[in-house]
């Protein structure tokens, strides 16, 4: 796994949701609790979907892996409205609240590029959150996403920029905890297909 610190079992230190059980039975439940609490609150338009699941199991650890998956939403959906503004100071402005202090200037950046091509980010943003790995102030979310969940468009017709891609992306992205709130940081693509 990336970084070299996910693991199979909960070993007091981090919470992994990797392993036949604790994946199959958390990871659907962990989206739609998360999308659920989202969508009355938070932002309009995330809407991960997930199959169907079993509950957790009696005393398993749902609250941090909640607490990293619901920043990690909101901050996708900042990205791309940040992306339309075509603009670097409301960008930063935008993702301040959403991303880590670092990786601000890095997001801009690949967002002004992809401006100077008359392009910004979007999609339906129907996603899902396959694994999730915490491990004290850092998370790693593993997402997939179908084609036409997240793509470039041209910014003057809102139109898709071809080619678009043809299977699902996986992507695996490092949240940060600072000052008791979970930030996104760099994304990067994962060559291995979704499950």
């Amino acid at each position: 796994m990336i970084l070299g610190w996910a693991t199979d079992t909960h070993d007091g230190r981090g919470v992994s949701m990797r392993g036949p059980g604790a994946a199959l039975s958390l990871r659907g439940t962990v989206a739609r609790l998360t999308c659920l609490a989202l969508a009355g609150a938070v932002v309009a338009g995330c809407a991960p979907t997930v199959p169907r699941v079993t509950l957790p199991k009696k005393g398993a650890v749902i609250a941090p892996v909640l607490g990293a998956v619901a920043p990690r939403c909101a901050a996708q959906v900042a990205l791309e409205r940040a992306s339309a503004t075509q603009d670097a100071g409301q960008a930063r402005v935008m993702l301040a609240p959403y991303v880590l202090p670092a990786d601000v200037a890095r997001f801009v950046a690949l967002m002004a590029a992809n401006w100077r091509l008359g392009e910004i980010s979007g999609g339906s943003m129907r996603y899902r959150v396959e694994n999730i790995t915490i491990k004290g102030s850092t998370a790693l979310i593993e997402t997939c996403w179908p084609t036409g969940s997240f793509d470039l468009r041209s910014a003057a017709t809102g139109k898709p920029v071809v080619p678009q891609p043809t299977r699902a992306r996986h992507s695996v992205t490092l949240m940060g905890l600072l000052n008791g709130r979970w930030l996104q940081g760099r994304s990067i693509l994962d060559p291995t297909p979704c499950a």
